[in-house]
């Protein structure tokens, strides 16, 4: 791409956009599935051996708190590791490597 005139911010911009939406919508769905997932297993899961409930009541909600807090954490953590990916891919594409074909 660089060859046919494409600057690297065009550049590095596609890659970080294409990096970002991957790793977002991976995120977002892993949070869903995941979220889905325990709201469906967790109330089939004994309490207390036995089966009887002679133990305190139990909260079993998601706690949302943390759960927004990772979220943020997680797409924070995906956003750099895919600035650094578009940075490489950017710093490895030199119009020099099209020649080494020709040799």
């Amino acid at each position: 791409m660089r060859s046919l005139g494409i600057s690297r911010r065009t550049l590095f911009a596609a890659a970080a956009t294409e990096q970002a939406s991957l790793m977002t919508a991976g995120t977002l769905m892993g949070i869903v599935v995941g979220t889905i997932s325990c709201a469906l297993v967790i109330p089939a899961v004994p309490l207390f051996p036995g089966g009887d409930n002679a133990g305190p009541s139990l909260q079993l909600q998601p706690a949302w708190a943390a759960l927004a807090i990772l979220l943020v954490a997680t797409l924070g953590a995906a956003g750099v590791v895919g600035a650094l990916a578009a940075h490489r891919l950017v710093a490895a594409s030199v119009t020099d490597r099209l020649r080494e074909s020709q040799a």
